[in-house]
C-alpha cells in the first residue's frame, strides 16, 4: 500500500491536526500522522496549502521513526492552548505541538504510546525494527523543503516567467524591509528573485514579457505578494495571484459580528464585566478586548509575567456572552497594554496563521509605558488585524500622539511571514485604545454641551476628528459618529468629571477606528455603569464580511488557471529555426575568403536573444580562420536575423596551425572542403577517415634547404603524422622521389 492510500484511510487515532509552537509560541498548522508498515511505525509531519482540498496539497516536512531514540512528552493544556501539548524529541530535533482537539488529541497520544510500547517489547525479544523504508520519504521531504524543484516547472529552464513579474523600473515601488533582507541572507528557504538578464538584453524583451503576462494572466507590473511561512515557487505565485483576481468565482461573503472593546482601567482590580461584554442580545462571533494601564507597578516594566494580566484575562473569559462558547485566538501584552482576541469555538478550525507583535513608543521610543500591540490571523480567506494602543498624554501633545500612531503602524511587523507582514497587508483592521486625543475647547463650554447632549457641537473641536479629516494620521481609517459623553476624566466611582485641582478637560480619549471593505458599524457606545476607573469603557459592534471559500468552485477555477499557465508556458518558450545546419566550403584557396549566411528565424511568441557559446575549456567558439558576424542579436517574433560565416586562411593562421591530428579534432564534423593548388600550396591531399563524415583540409608544405638541414629523422616524422593520414612528397628542387608512407599497421620506410 502506498503512502497516499494510507493517508486517505487514516482514522482519528492515526492522524491529528496540531499547531507547532516555536520558542516565541508562534503557531504553525501541521498534520501529524502515525504510519505503520510491516510492524514498523513512523510519525509523518505534513504542512499543507491553504485551503487544503486534497492530498496533493500536502507536503511532507519530517519523518520520525518510532524507536528507542524517540522521546514523547505530554502535558495538559496551558494558557493560550486548546488541547494537549505533545513534545517529540528525536536525533537532536525538538517539536512542541498543541493538539487542537482534546478528544482526537487524546486518542492520537494513546495510540502513539501504544506503538512505542510494542516497539520496546519487540526490541526485548531481539526483533529490531528496520526503517529502511523511510529513506525514500526522508529524501522526498528534504527535496521538498529545500528546493521545491518538483513544484516549479521552470526550475531547469532558462525562461522563468516569474523573473519578469517583479522587474524593477522607475514605476515599481516594490521594496523589502530590512528585516526581510537580513532574513533572506540567513534563511535557505528564501526564493531568489534574481532578474533574468543577459549582456545583450533589451527593453523590448522585458516589455514584451510583462505585456504578455498582463494580457494573458491578468498580472500587474511590479507585483509583490507577501509570502507565507514557506516561500512560494514561481508557479505557486502565479497561481495565487490569479486566484486572488478570480476569487469572486469561488468565494462567498458571510457576515460575522465583531465586538471591539477598550478600557483604561487605571491599575484597578477586576470587576464584573457583564454590562460591557455581554450587554447585547445576540452573542458576537469575535471578541477583541483591549486594556490600558493594566498594571502601574514598577515590576510591570521588568517582568514579563503579570498577575494583573492573568486576573483580567480570566475576568474577560468568564464574562463573555453566555449564549456561546469561545476559544482564545491569541493575546499579547506590552507592560500595561493588553489585547485579548476570542472567537466562537465553531469558527476556531478556520483560524490560521495567527501572530502577534508589540511596538513600544514610550521614553526614547523604547519603554513600554506607551505603545501598541497587535494580533493578526486569517479567518477563512480574510485577514484580520486588531491593534490596541496607548498614545502620549496631555492636552497639547497631539503631534506626539500622531507620531506614536505613525510609529506603531510603521514598525509593527508580523515576523512569522517572509517578508514580515505589515498593517497594510490585512483586509480588515480595527484600531482601539486610549488614543488620548482631547477637545480644543475650554472646560466650561465642554461641560455645558455635554450636559445638553450636544455632542455634534463638540466633535468638530476634537483633535482626532480634525486629524482624520486632514488625513494627517490613521490614513484610510474611519470612525463612527460619537453619540456618547466623553469617557475621560471622571472621579473614580462616580459619573462626575474631574473635580481635582488639575481639573482636566473632558475628552473622548478612548476610541475605536476601523478600515476595510464590507464593514458596517452597528453601534458605538460607552458604558458609564462601570466606575472603577477614571475612564469609561467603550465598545462597538461591527458586521464584517468574511470571504469563505467554496471548495467545488475553487477546484474548478484552480484547474482552469493551471491550464492557462501550462498553455502560456508552452506558447512562450523561446523557439527558433535555422535555414541550414551544415556549411560546406568548396575549393578553398589560400588567401581567399569564402562567405556563407547563417539565417535564424524566431517562430515563437516572445523575443529571443541568441549568441554563440564558447567551446569547453576554450576562450572562443571557433578557430581564428572562421569568422562569424554578428555573434549575438535579438530577434523579435516573426522576424529573422542573418549572421555572416566567413572562412579565411592566411599566413598568420598557418603559422599557428597545430599538427594535423590536432587540426582534425578542431574541425566541425559537418565541415567539408577541398584545397586547390595555389602559390604556396601544391596538390598534396590529406584524407581523414576517422569519422563517418569526410573532411579535406589544407596543409602548407614549403620546404627550404634550411628546413632540410634541421629535418628530423624519418621515424620521428612518421610519429608526428596522424595514423590515418597519407601523404606524398613530390619531386622538387631540393626533394627527390623519396616517398614516405605511414599507415596504422605498416612500418615507415624511406629512401635518401
Amino acid at each position: 500500500m502506498t503512502l497516499r492510500l494510507q493517508l486517505v484511510s487514516l482514522t482519528s487515532d492515526q492522524c491529528v491536526d496540531a499547531d507547532a509552537l516555536s520558542d516565541h509560541e508562534v503557531k504553525t498548522r501541521k498534520h501529524i500522522c502515525l504510519i505503520e508498515r510491516q510492524g514498523d511505525n513512523a510519525i509523518f509531519i505534513y504542512v499543507s496549502k491553504v485551503p487544503c482540498l486534497s492530498v496533493d496539497d500536502l507536503r511532507l516536512e519530517q519523518v520520525i521513526p518510532v524507536n528507542d531514540r524517540l522521546k514523547v512528552i505530554t502535558e495538559p493544556p496551558k494558557t493560550g492552548t486548546q488541547g494537549i501539548l505533545l513534545g517529540l524529541q528525536w536525533e537532536g530535533m525538538k517539536y512542541l505541538f498543541d493538539l487542537k482537539s482534546g478528544t482526537e488529541g487524546s486518542q492520537f497520544v494513546s495510540e502513539l504510546k501504544n506503538k512505542i510500547a510494542i516497539q520496546s517489547q519487540n526490541a526485548g525479544f531481539a526483533l529490531p525494527s528496520s526503517f529502511t523504508w523511510l529513506d525514500k520519504y526522508r529524501s522526498d521531504s528534504m527535496a521538498s523543503t529545500h528546493a521545491h524543484t518538483d513544484d516549479n516547472p521552470f526550475s531547469n529552464d532558462v525562461f522563468d516567467p516569474l523573473k519578469y513579474m517583479n522587474i524593477d523600473d522607475k514605476n515599481s515601488k516594490v521594496t523589502a524591509s530590512e528585516n526581510a533582507v537580513s532574513r533572506e541572507k540567513n534563511d535557505e528557504f528564501i526564493f531568489n528573485h534574481e532578474h533574468y538578464t543577459t549582456s545583450n538584453s533589451s527593453d523590448s524583451l522585458q516589455e514584451s514579457i510583462e505585456e504578455v503576462a498582463e494580457r494573458q494572466l491578468g498580472l500587474q507590473r511590479g507585483v509583490h505578494l507577501a509570502d507565507g511561512i514557506k516561500p512560494l515557487t514561481a508557479r505557486e505565485k502565479l497561481v495565487e495571484h490569479q486566484l486572488k483576481n478570480r476569487q469572486r468565482e469561488f468565494v462567498r461573503t458571510e457576515m460575522f459580528r465583531v465586538f471591539v472593546g477598550t478600557w483604561n482601567v487605571n491599575g484597578q482590580n477586576t470587576t464584573n464585566l457583564d454590562e460591557w461584554l455581554a450587554c447585547d442580545k445576540d452573542p458576537p462571533d469575535i471578541y477583541a478586548v483591549g486594556f490600558q494601564e493594566l498594571d502601574l507597578s514598577n515590576q510591570a516594566y521588568i517582568f514579563t509575567d503579570s498577575v494583573r494580566e492573568k486576573d483580567w484575562a480570566d475576568a474577560v473569559s468568564k464574562h463573555l456572552h453566555p449564549k456561546a462558547r469561545y476559544a482564545k485566538v491569541a493575546s499579547v501584552r506590552l507592560v500595561g497594554v493588553l489585547l485579548l482576541v476570542f472567537i466562537k469555538e465553531v469558527h476556531m478550525e478556520f483560524v490560521k496563521l495567527d501572530d502577534v507583535d508589540s511596538v513600544p513608543t514610550g521614553i526614547m521610543g523604547m519603554l513600554g509605558n506607551k505603545g501598541g500591540v497587535g494580533v493578526r490571523f486569517s479567518l477563512h480567506d480574510t485577514t484580520l488585524l486588531f491593534i490596541n494602543s496607548h498614545l502620549a498624554a496631555h492636552q497639547d501633545e497631539y503631534e506626539r500622539r500622531n507620531q506614536d500612531a505613525c510609529d506603531i503602524e510603521a514598525r509593527m511587523r508580523f515576523k512569522q511571514f517572509l517578508p514580515p507582514l505589515t498593517v497594510q497587508d490585512h483586509d480588515v483592521v480595527f484600531w482601539l485604545g486610549d488614543l488620548n486625543y482631547r477637545i480644543d475647547q475650554d472646560i466650561n463650554t465642554v461641560k455645558s454641551l455635554v450636559v445638553r447632549g450636544l455632542y455634534n457641537k463638540l466633535t468638530p473641536h476634537d483633535q482626532l476628528y480634525k486629524q482624520l479629516k486632514t488625513h494627517s494620521v490613521f490614513k484610510k481609517f474611519k470612525e463612527g459618529e460619537i453619540k456618547f459623553a466623553p469617557t475621560y476624566r471622571y472621579d473614580t466611582g462616580t459619573d462626575n468629571f474631574d473635580t481635582s485641582e488639575k481639573a482636566r478637560n473632558p475628552a473622548w480619549c478612548d476610541r475605536i477606528l476601523f478600515k476595510g471593505e464590507e464593514i458596517k458599524q452597528i453601534v458605538y457606545r460607552s458604558h458609564p455603569v462601570l466606575k472603577i476607573s477614571d475612564h469609561k469603557p467603550v465598545s462597538s459592534l461591527f458586521d464584517t464580511g468574511i470571504k469563505v471559500v467554496q471548495p467545488d468552485n475553487y477546484k474548478k477555477v484552480y484547474e482552469d488557471i493551471m491550464k492557462q499557465i501550462d498553455r502560456l508556458e508552452n506558447d512562450h518558450l523561446p523557439q527558433v529555426s535555422l535555414a541550414q545546419r551544415e556549411f560546406t566550403f568548396k575549393d578553398v584557396k589560400f588567401g581567399e575568403k569564402q562567405h556563407q549566411i547563417l539565417a535564424l528565424a524566431n517562430v515563437g511568441q516572445i523575443p529571443v536573444t541568441y549568441e554563440f557559446i564558447n567551446k569547453p575549456n576554450e576562450n572562443t567558439f571557433c578557430k581564428p580562420w572562421l569568422k562569424v558576424s554578428p555573434e549575438s542579436s535579438v530577434i523579435e517574433p516573426d522576424q529573422s536575423r542573418e549572421s555572416s560565416v566567413c572562412r579565411d586562411f592566411s599566413t598568420h593562421d598557418l603559422d599557428h596551425t597545430p599538427p594535423v591530428a590536432a587540426r582534425h579534432r578542431s574541425l566541425p564534423r559537418d565541415d567539408t572542403g577541398q584545397n586547390l593548388p595555389g602559390p604556396f600550396i601544391g596538390n598534396d591531399q590529406l584524407n581523414d577517415s576517422a569519422s563517418d563524415q569526410r573532411r579535406k583540409s589544407s596543409v602548407c608544405q614549403d620546404f627550404s634547404p634550411h628546413d632540410l638541414d634541421h629535418m628530423p629523422p624519418v621515424a620521428a616524422r612518421h610519429r608526428s603524422l596522424p595514423r590515418d593520414d597519407i601523404g606524398q612528397n613530390l619531386p622538387g628542387p631540393f626533394i627527390g622521389n623519396d616517398q614516405l608512407t605511414g599507415t596504422e599497421t605498416s612500418p615507415v620506410t624511406g629512401q635518401h
